[in-house]
């Protein structure tokens, strides 16, 4: 997978402090490229939740649940709700297994991609994992979603890097104008002789 830009902006989700602020923008943006709001709410049963909350995507989180995980698996939760938003999760998909099986791997390839996540941090957050249990309707037990981890990052090692798409090549005249288009580079390079309709003579550029 390719890297991607991830920055952890601010630090209320990621402490976990009562002291901080409320609302926060810590990076997130959803599918439609809006940012995620980071609300605490200590009333929802969970660690954290990715949600439509009057009309905008937000991110409910629960300081008391966050306070016997590790700070790298604090960013990995964050992560996993932001990924809920950035897939299109919360807009209606179905599967909810699956989607979290998807969330898990998109938030450890991104942080890791990131550079937000050691080899110490990844033992870290498959500790706190595997502590979550049985899992329920939604979530695998939480040995099996610790290991999980490990084929996410292997698949994203194994995917080869993106190719770079072929450009545009022209045909330009004397005075080094575009004329028409003559074919793509690769597999066509510049400078070879062409020809364009109404142009005697031309040589192939980008």
């Amino acid at each position: 997978m390719a890297a991607r830009r991830f920055l952890l902006l601010a630090v209320a989700f990621l402490v976990g402090h009562p002291a901080f602020a409320q609302v926060t923008y810590d990076g997130c943006r959803d599918i439609n490229g809006f940012a995620v709001a980071s609300i605490r709410n200590d009333a929802i049963d969970d660690i954290a939740m990715a949600t439509i909350y009057n009309g905008s995507p937000v991110i409910f989180y629960n300081v008391r649940v966050l306070a016997w995980t590790s700070p790298a698996t604090r960013r990995f939760f964050y992560a996993h709700e932001c990924a809920h938003h950035a897939l299109g999760h919360t807009l209606g998909a179905s599967y909810p297994t699956l989607r979290e099986q998807q969330a898990d791997c998109w938030a450890i390839q991104t942080l890791v991609a990131a550079r937000q996540v050691s080899a110490a941090d990844l033992q870290a957050i498959q500790f706190d994992i595997s502590r979550l249990g049985r899992g329920d309707w939604s979530h695998l037990p939480g040995p099996q979603r610790a290991i999980n981890l490990n084929s996410c990052l292997d698949q994203s090692r194994s995917q080869p890097p993106p190719s770079t798409p072929p450009q545009p090549l022209y045909c330009c005249n004397a005075y080094g104008y575009r004329v028409c288009q003559v074919g793509t580079s690769p597999p066509a390079q510049s400078g070879a002789a062409c020809w364009c309709p109404g142009m005697p003579y031309g040589r192939t550029c980008r």
